[in-house]
């Protein structure tokens, strides 16, 4: 079982395993832990992602004009 859960304004998956293993429900304790332990990707991959933004400054035109 998959949940969908928000943290700070994202959306994550979550596997419980603890529970799974457990053989219980999922608590909102199994959640928690899970979610705390979430690095975003803007951290993750941070020098990919400004590199994405450089090219795309560059090289993509706008699909619409900035207001």
């Amino acid at each position: 079982m998959k949940m969908n859960i928000a943290v700070k304004g994202s959306s994550a998956r979550v596997h419980p395993c603890a529970a799974r293993l457990a053989d219980r429900p999922v608590s909102e304790e199994d959640l928690i832990r899970t979610a705390v332990k979430i690095v975003p990707l803007s951290r993750t991959m941070n020098g990919q992602i400004n590199h994405i933004r450089a090219w795309a400054f560059e090289r993509a035109v706008r699909a619409s004009l900035r207001g």
